[in-house]
């Protein structure tokens, strides 16, 4: 579908993209910066609080809006509308170029920030089997 191809390349070619990856990226910073200094973190203290209610729906929030936002700013918006194309196909197509990017960003930075932590460590003497078998 063209409308996701322009979206798309709309969004990746702003300088907001680049700020959002830096902002996806603080997390992992202060887990790394946490485990140098020689505290002890669970990754529920960084990825609950920081990425799950404040990193993740900044990110939706920008990139959403921003899918939405650009036409009207570059003033296309009324030719996208005149198309013979319904405005339910064009809002869901928008909506799935900002999800799919805020998850491209947010996937790949709660996975290193959790690695950084130390997930797989239990309070078990370091055998991560009987985490997972303990937690059921």
């Amino acid at each position: 579908m063209p409308i996701t191809g322009v979206t798309l390349r709309g969004l990746l070619g702003r300088r907001r993209t680049l700020l959002m990856v830096l902002l996806v990226g603080l997390p992992l910073l202060v887990a790394l910066l946490l485990r140098v200094g020689g505290n002890s973190i669970a990754p529920d203290e960084i990825l609950s609080p920081m990425v799950v209610r404040t990193i993740l729906p900044l990110v939706a929030l920008v990139f959403g809006t921003a899918a939405l936002g650009s036409e009207l700013e570059d003033g296309t918006a009324v030719y996208l509308i005149v198309k013979p194309i319904p405005r339910w196909r064009i809002i869901g197509a928008k909506m799935l170029v900002a999800a799919g990017l805020t998850a491209a960003l947010i996937l790949p930075a709660s996975v290193a920030t959790g690695a950084s932590t130390g997930s797989a460590r239990s309070s078990s003497g370091g055998d991560p089997s009987f985490a997972w078998s303990s937690a059921g």
